[in-house]
């Protein structure tokens, strides 16, 4: 005697495979909790399916339009689930449980049976946006958390460093609101701002970089955004998928103290001449500091590294020296941890940068004229004479 079906739907093969890889990023693949490891695909009688995963940390809702026969909630683990529907053809598939495994079947004679499935009901409820939303337009979010995630701390240990600090400042371009984006490690700082025309001022939050790192915002269009500060949640919405992450629930370093507001003199320089002189110095640096040496006098840059084990490398370029009103300083030689310096440099697309200078012990402001509000630091390390 057949099983009665408590699943049962027909949808498009594309429809279902970009809503599947919309929410795997979500899914858990540490293995402590499997139902964590799966996507739940629920069929309202209204034809309207809903794929949803979530690790607790971050989750992710895509809808579309199906035809539902049996309506009901199932879950699948989300690889299987997205490689057997990878491999069906182009065309409408269907999707059928028997209260015991679950179908797919594609265009064809090709079929998946057999596979395991839990109840939908247990899945973790996925948090819904309350509120007034704010537009955002995805290519200026996109770009201030590019610039800054290189500067975000790697210790989980450190969640109010492993995070990047998202919110709104009155503008500074003409617009009303200007959007901003601040990630520091502790060794270094990076600021960045976007002109956009934001409806009501962003509360301030703290996203965790593992959300960041798996959260797939496109880079157009505009985003719908939900935030109530550091309390959380974050939601954030294109079309039809909606993406939420917790965030962090602590204070922030009062990062605007640790900005250089004066400084001796001002150094512009070609921005890819020395991310390559750079890069190229520091392939006989020490693999624990990573150190160069900046030495600037006379319009030139020396770049340099040493190594006991490797030997020694270096390079210079010209560059512009402006002492700042008052001060008679022309040069200054210092070191800093080239990883740093690079992901400085290649964040940014201008032409030309400038370098900010106090002293050898002081911390650098590096800023980008053709990136109004980007402003990053990097503090000095003793590498030796």
């Amino acid at each position: 005697m057949a099983k009665p079906v408590i699943f049962d739907l027909i949808a498009p093969r594309r429809a279902f495979l970009d809503a599947i890889d919309a929410c795997l990023p979500a899914t858990s693949q540490s293995g402590g909790m499997p139902l964590l490891a799966t996507l739940q695909v629920t069929a309202l009688a209204s034809g309207k399916i809903a794929v949803a995963g979530t690790d607790l940390l971050v989750s992710c809702v895509s809808t579309f339009v199906a035809h539902t026969r049996v309506p009901g909630s199932i879950c699948v683990h989300a690889k299987l689930l997205r490689d057997i529907v990878a491999k069906m053809a182009e065309g409408d598939i269907t999707v059928t449980c028997d209260g015991s495994s679950v179908s797919v079947a594609g265009p064809g004679k090709r079929k998946a049976t057999g596979i395991a499935f839990m109840p939908g009901e247990d899945f973790p409820a996925v948090p819904q946006p309350e509120g007034e939303p704010v537009t955002v337009p995805a290519a200026a979010l996109a770009a201030v958390l590019k610039t800054v995630r290189p500067s975000m701390s790697t210790d989980d240990m450190r969640p109010h460093l492993a995070c990047t600090f998202l919110g709104s400042i009155p503008g500074s371009f003409g617009a009303p609101v200007a959007l901003r984006a601040v990630s520091t490690d502790g060794h270094r700082l990076t600021i960045a701002e976007a002109r956009v025309d934001l409806s009501r001022p962003l509360p301030a939050a703290l996203i965790p970089k593992a959300s960041l790192d798996r959260i797939k915002l496109p880079a157009e269009g505009d985003l719908t955004l939900w935030l109530k500060g550091k309390e959380g949640p974050l939601h954030v919405k294109k079309g039809d998928t909606l993406w939420s992450t917790k965030t962090v629930d602590a204070a922030y370093p009062s990062f605007d103290q640790v900005l250089p507001q004066s400084w001796d003199m001002t150094v512009t320089c070609d921005r890819a001449l020395l991310a390559d002189a750079v890069a190229a110095v520091s392939t006989v640096a020490s693999d624990r500091t990573a150190g160069v040496r900046l030495r600037v006098a006379d319009g030139r840059i020396e770049v340099s590294s040493e190594n006991p084990d490797r030997g020694a490398m270096a390079d210079e370029l010209a560059c512009e020296i402006d002492p700042s009103p008052g001060s008679n300083r022309t040069g200054v030689y210092i070191g800093f941890n080239g990883r740093y310096v690079l992901d400085t440099l290649c964040a940014l697309s201008g032409e030309q940068v400038l370098l900010r200078f106090c002293g050898e012990l002081d911390p650098c402001r590096v800023e980008d004229a053709t990136a109004p509000g980007f402003v990053a630091v990097w503090m000095p390390m003793r590498i030796g004479e």
